[in-house]
């Protein structure tokens, strides 16, 4: 089989004459069709062009003469413009549904102009996994020319909706280019902001740490636990932890690495514990403004003293909570830390950690799991100290901060003096809230006499009594039963030795502790 020959030449002026054989057998061609094709490029605007056969010369197999005519002219659509740039390009991680493996995928979206025939989608990666920008990574620039070049490469997608399967953890980033149906390009897309293929927090599968298994789950917890407080290094083998805070505080946003495994990682685990899908939000309570507040209470019998850091003024708002109780160690030695009575009562898992440093005593808590919250308000830890000398200072909250379910800051005044509101309200033992029992002294701080008054709301018996910082009683200034309403004691402090008291309004099951400062 010989097979076809063309010959083609070009005439000038548009005009060209294209000679075409057959060779070899079998002789003629069998049906119909196509015989060539001709490129053309319009020149000028958009418009319609003709192209006409003018004249036609056939023959048969023994070189005679076939009768053809050469058609009718045919209009052609002239379009030199190419399709309007894509404006509306946008990346969503998927969050459920994923096949098995760390990765996840992302679904592309986009409107595509009404003369796009071709759809090409890019992506680009941030860079350097887990570090981002603590290494080499960088946001990679838009693409300047067609087709992009490196770090940009071609996916798969091709229309509206379509999920990319990136096969490496990383932060990406996505454009679309369209082509009409004479191969003009558009100009390039917007670029995405970036998007996650994976979960923060999802850093085991129970076999090989660092490897996810899109779950954040107990065995990512203990892992976190394990390496919790660590200051890491570049290239660090648990760099993996290392997952917050993120640009934005949520975790669908790109970590900015500090080289600490601490409250802000714990954070993106707790949001993503036991989730893999995004949960319908709850409207934010913005109404509240729970803050964290310290008391110092001497052990009664021992010379120990206990700093109790209470949560205030929330029922749902409180997710996590970061603090630093600082002591002075001349007067004070640390001997533990142990959850208060609200974090032991949560029906959801209470990460809790604290580590003792020169800043003081460091304590971050959180509840599991997303949109999960500490319910109620309460103690949420108790910080255990010796006196050591005499006791002229109290802890105080150094650091107090407070985040919500997305991982926003709560806007909270932290209470940085020990039991020292000018009213104090009772506290049940169990920790929860009392009746409307309140206490103060004034002058507080005083170099002699102070005044103590209380309001109870019902007729009650009723004990008040001194105590020092080691626990030890040093006077009774009511014992018995007392009438409703505001009573006033006098305690003479100019007997005692400057330091500082703490006098314990003991009601029923309910009582208010409150210090008292006494000068040389």
């Amino acid at each position: 089989v010989g097979g076809t020959n063309f010959q083609v030449k070009d005439e000038g002026g548009g005009m060209y004459t294209v000679d075409c054989a057959i060779l070899g057998l079998p002789c003629g061609a069998v049906g119909t069709g196509v015989l060539f094709t001709i490129d053309v490029k319009g020149s000028g605007g958009d418009g319609t062009g003709t192209i006409t056969v003018t004249s036609v010369t056939v023959r048969d197999c023994a070189n005679a003469p076939v009768p053809a005519l050469p058609g009718p002219p045919t209009s052609i659509t002239i379009d030199a413009t190419p399709p309007a740039a894509i404006s509306d390009l946008a990346a969503a991680q998927v969050k459920t549904g994923n096949p098995a493996g760390q990765v996840t995928g992302i679904t592309l979206t986009f409107t595509a102009p009404g003369d796009a025939a071709y759809t090409e989608v890019y992506r680009a990666p941030y860079g350097d996994y887990p570090e981002y920008d603590d290494g080499t990574g960088s946001e990679p620039a838009v693409p300047g020319s067609y087709p992009p070049g490196a770090p940009w490469t071609l996916t798969a997608v091709t229309t509206t909706g379509q999920v990319d399967l990136p096969a490496s953890r990383d932060f990406w980033y996505y454009v679309v280019y369209t082509k009409d149906a004479c191969g003009n390009v558009s100009a390039v897309s917007n670029k995405t902001t970036g998007t996650l293929n994976y979960h923060l927090g999802d850093v085991t599968n129970g076999v090989t740490n660092g490897v996810g298994d899109n779950f954040v789950n107990t065995a990512d917890i203990s892992l976190l636990g394990a390496n919790y407080w660590a200051t890491l290094v570049h290239n660090d083998p648990v760099n993996y932890l290392d997952v917050g805070p993120t640009t934005d505080y949520s975790v669908d946003a790109r970590p900015t690495t500090d080289n600490r495994v601490q409250f802000e990682d714990l954070m993106m685990f707790a949001i993503n514990f036991g989730q893999v899908s995004l949960l319908a939000d709850v409207p934010h309570r913005a109404v509240e403004r729970p803050e964290l507040a310290i008391s110092l209470e001497p052990v009664r019998n021992t010379d120990l003293v206990e700093a109790t850091v209470a949560l205030k003024g929330n029922t749902v708002s409180v997710k996590g909570m970061q603090m630093v109780v600082e002591y002075d160690r001349s007067q004070l030695e640390f001997i533990g830390v142990r959850r208060g009575g609200l974090l032991e009562k949560q029906s959801a898992p209470v990460f809790f950690e604290h580590m003792v440093d020169a800043d003081g005593v460091h304590i971050d808590a959180a509840v599991m799991g997303r949109g999960l919250t500490v319910s109620g308000s309460g103690d949420v830890a108790v910080v255990e100290f010796r006196a050591v000398g005499t006791v002229t200072g109290v802890p105080v909250l150094r650091v107090a901060e407070l985040r919500d379910r997305f991982n926003r800051r709560l806007a909270i005044e932290a209470e940085r003096r020990a039991a020292g509101e000018d009213q104090v309200r009772s506290r049940q033992a169990d920790g929860s809230a009392g009746t409307l029992i309140e206490m103060s002294a004034s002058p507080n701080p005083s170099s002699g006499g102070t005044r103590i008054s209380f309001t109870v709301p019902a007729a009650s018996t009723v004990s008040l009594r001194i105590y020092d910082v080691k626990g030890r009683l040093v006077e009774t200034l009511v014992d018995g039963p007392v009438a409703a309403g505001t009573h006033h004691v006098e305690w003479d402090g100019s007997r005692v030795a400057p330091g500082i008291y703490m006098s314990i309004l003991q009601v029923g099951k309910e009582r208010v502790v409150r210090k008292l400062s006494l000068l040389p």
